[in-house]
């Protein structure tokens, strides 16, 4: 588990990629971090209990994040499961007044999407 932003950009540094990307994610992975940093503050909590706080969370919500999704493509799935799974934790950032719960919202559907093409474009080569 990244804990941090300095342990994000540690990694992004082990990584050959050019240094303007490095920035990109950096900056769009920051409100993720931000409501972690946010939360420990308020709870004072370790990395380990935010992240089972965070995924207790998305837990509570399972019927919601995946609720109804038989019927629909396999790529119309993967958008709305993630777009239900970042409204979640927006939501709940919102409760826990975080202030840019709608930034966060934002960043993690970025995220989500950004991982869920790297996996396949990994994947697929190897077809």
């Amino acid at each position: 588990m990244i804990a941090s932003i300095e342990q994000f950009t540690k990694l992004l540094d082990a990584m050959s990629i050019p240094e303007n990307e490095k920035n990109e994610l950096i900056i769009l992975v920051t409100p993720c971090f931000d409501f972690r940093d946010f939360l420990k503050k308020k709870y004072g909590l370790d990395d380990m209990s935010i992240e089972h706080l965070i995924q207790l969370k998305i837990a509570a919500k399972r019927e919601y994040v995946y609720g109804d999704l038989e019927l629909l493509d396999t790529e119309d799935v993967t958008h709305l499961v993630i777009s239900r799974m970042s409204r979640t934790i927006s939501e709940f950032a919102k409760i826990e007044e975080y202030k840019n719960y709608e930034g966060l919202e934002l960043a993690l559907k970025k995220v989500l999407m950004l991982a869920i093409s790297q996996q396949s474009t990994s994947i697929l080569p190897h077809i």
